[in-house]
């Protein structure tokens, strides 16, 4: 009886082990497939906004949540490379934020920290303590114990880094988190490089726009694929129209050219689209707001073609008051 008792309680514990190991298994998946949604989240919010500035933050908070660690913060660097920021930061319940004492932090005070990112790709220990000298100086003051960092990288440069940190104990950082925040930092980097193109492109398209302005000429952009006219502002007011006023339509220019010119303006446009010249100007007259002409002088040339016909194009130009008095 004792030995059958004794098999008894062996058998009764093999199920028990069994339903242990299959619920942390089953943890295991949720976990990871509530960080699999997590991603797709941050992801969809970087990608669904221009303004990606607005929501770092909100990501920042994400990973927090997700992974509960102290400290989750974005570094970006100065123009010179020199010095590095933090420019944005989560923190968990009851630890003590950072980001107003690390404003332009000098890399030549944390030499390994740069070198550590750039080389090894990461900055990463569950003991503070064995990192090297420069490192541990600067991350003990803050309560640091464990930390996990990787590079952000812009338009193949060296950008900044994002990172996570843990106050409260030594913390292992399991294979699933150290893929998690590579992978954010991709995404991020991705969203940062989308902002900072996007600016460049508004900024040369507002200093062209001040440049044409100050020229009193009008710009024009006509997609004869799809139709599409663009006039800017001073395009419709030098005609003395408002702006908006006029229809983004080639009927409505066709409209506005004088019968009498509109020959020659036909044909040097067709010359230019198919290649004959390479670029298109003509002089020719546009009726005003008041029902007068005016004599014009307009220039432009093809841009961007969407196959070997040059009627699948986009042209754009300027346009100004010819200074010459023509009847």
């Amino acid at each position: 009886m004792e030995n059958g008792s004794v098999h008894s309680q062996e058998s009764d514990a093999l199920p028990a082990v069994a339903h242990a190991v299959l619920s942390a298994a089953e943890e295991k998946i949720r976990y990871l497939f509530k960080q699999q949604k997590l991603l797709a989240d941050i992801s969809q919010l970087l990608n669904s906004t221009a303004s990606v500035r607005a929501i770092v933050g909100d990501v920042l908070g994400l990973l927090g949540e997700h992974t509960n660690v102290s400290r989750v913060y974005i570094f970006e660097n100065a123009e010179n490379g020199l010095e590095t920021s933090n420019t944005y930061e989560w923190c968990n319940t009851g630890i003590v934020p950072q980001k107003e004492n690390l404003q332009g932090v000098p890399y030549e005070l944390i030499p390994s920290w740069k070198y550590m990112l750039m080389v090894d790709g990461r900055v990463f220990s569950t003991d503070i303590t064995t990192l090297p000298e420069d490192i541990s100086a600067i991350l003990e003051p803050q309560a640091i114990k464990s930390i996990l960092v990787y590079p952000l990288y812009v338009q193949n440069g060296f950008y900044g880094f994002i990172g996570f940190d843990e106050c409260t104990h030594t913390r292992e950082w399991p294979e699933d988190e150290m893929n998690l925040l590579l992978t954010v930092a991709n995404i991020i980097s991705n969203a940062f490089e989308r902002s900072r193109v996007l600016s460049e492109f508004e900024n040369s398209e507002l200093r062209l726009k001040l440049a044409l302005d100050g020229a009193k000429e009008g710009l024009w952009d006509w997609n004869n694929e799809t139709g599409g006219v663009y006039f800017s502002d001073t395009w419709c007011t030098m005609l003395g129209y408002e702006p908006g006023q006029i229809d983004p339509t080639l009927a409505s220019w066709e409209r506005l050219v004088h019968p009498d010119d509109m020959a020659d303006v036909t044909d040097a446009l067709t010359k230019h689209l198919n290649g004959e010249t390479e670029f298109y100007e003509t002089i020719h007259r546009m009726r005003t707001a008041d029902g007068g002409w005016k004599w014009i002088l307009d220039h432009g040339m093809v841009v961007g073609r969407c196959g070997p016909s040059a009627r699948t194009s986009t042209s754009r130009g300027r346009r100004r008051r010819n200074t010459v008095s023509r009847r």
